[in-house]
């Protein structure tokens, strides 16, 4: 990436505007993205949202950890117990962000859908492949 590429994906709106967890999650996206020859200035926005959607679902999967998948409460003197919001947040950020990795090229299966990988493969490609061949 040249500087000005550099300054104009790192000096996006894009991501200023996403907290540090995000930023990392970012980079590593970008640099993945590079190496395949799959990086375009037009997926900054989708890049951002979905490093926004992993750290989102990271957090929540902490949440769960930390208080479970139910939570119990008092209602008028009554024990109750209802899902832990958490569990809801942290699939729907996972669905998001498994969605956005496909149509990145970040999965197997995106690769695979993705034009213009250089008919490059994962080791875990070349294995699936052997497997269904062999």
């Amino acid at each position: 990436m040249t500087k000005e590429e550099s300054l104009k994906v790192f000096g996006s709106t894009d991501y200023k505007f996403l907290t540090d967890p995000e930023r990392t999650v970012f980079r590593s996206t970008v640099e993945e993205l590079m190496e395949r020859d799959l990086f375009k200035m037009s997926d900054v926005p989708v890049i951002a949202s979905y490093s926004r959607n992993v750290v989102l679902a990271r957090t929540a999967s902490k949440d769960v950890q930390k208080l479970g998948t139910v939570i119990k409460f008092y209602d008028r003197g009554c024990e109750k117990y209802k899902t832990n919001p958490a569990v809801d947040i942290m699939n729907k950020a996972q669905m998001a962000y498994e969605s956005t990795a496909i149509k990145l090229g970040l999965t197997p299966t995106g690769r695979k859908r993705v034009p213009g990988n250089g008919g490059k493969k994962s080791d875990l490609d070349n294995f699936i492949e052997e497997m269904n061949n062999g």
